[in-house]
Formats: C-alpha cells, structure tokens, sequence
C-alpha cells in the first residue's frame, strides 16, 4: 500500500507541474488558448482569453459552454468541428465570431 500511494502522489505531482507548465505556456502566447470537453464545456482558459472575453476566472470555473459565446449562427459548425476533432480527424481551423461578455463580437481564428 506504502508503494501504492507514493506513485499516487508522484502522479499528483507530475500532472499539477504539466499543468502549471500547460498555463504558463498559454500565457506566454498573448493568445486565446483553452481546452474544452466533447460536449464544448470549457475545461481550462489562459488569462488573455479570460481578458478578451471579459470574464472572471471564478464565472468560467462555474462552467461556460462554447455555445454560449459564439453567435448562434455558428453553433453547428462548431459542433462539427469538436465531432471531427473527436473522431480523430485533423481539421485545422476556423473563422468563428465570439461575443464578449459585454455583447461586443470579436473575430476569431480558432485552430484545433
């Protein structure tokens, strides 16, 4: 059990320096750059993005679907996209329009 539990916290350990390293990275880029789930929950988006958008980290941590900040007209291709993303398919990118949080749009190159 002692061995068992000392790889758990050596994986602990490893996935929180990936992570802080994930962060810093993004950070660095000057770009929106986030992670989603299949279903297009945000799972994780840098400061700029954060920024750009408008929003508080603690808004996004109570869960923010891409949906929600994409113009309507926009909503199945983008869940085309994830579908394609998903399946394994390389897809490149796409011309998306985002709104802010302030209901301003904002043009957006989304590259997967």
């Amino acid at each position: 059990m002692k061995y068992l539990n000392g790889n758990i916290k050596k994986g602990r350990t490893m996935l929180d320096e990936n992570l802080d390293g994930h962060t810093q990275l993004a950070t660095l880029l000057h770009e929106i750059t986030f992670d989603l789930d299949p279903e297009g929950n945000f799972t994780f988006i840098d400061p700029c993005g954060l920024e750009i958008l408008g929003y508080s980290e603690e808004e996004f941590a109570k869960g923010v679907n891409l949906k929600c900040i994409l113009v309507q007209e926009q909503h199945d291709k983008v869940s085309r996209h994830i579908s394609d993303v998903l399946s394994g398919e390389r897809v490149g990118g796409g011309q998306y329009t985002m709104i802010r949080k302030d209901g301003t749009p904002i043009p957006l190159y989304l590259y997967c």
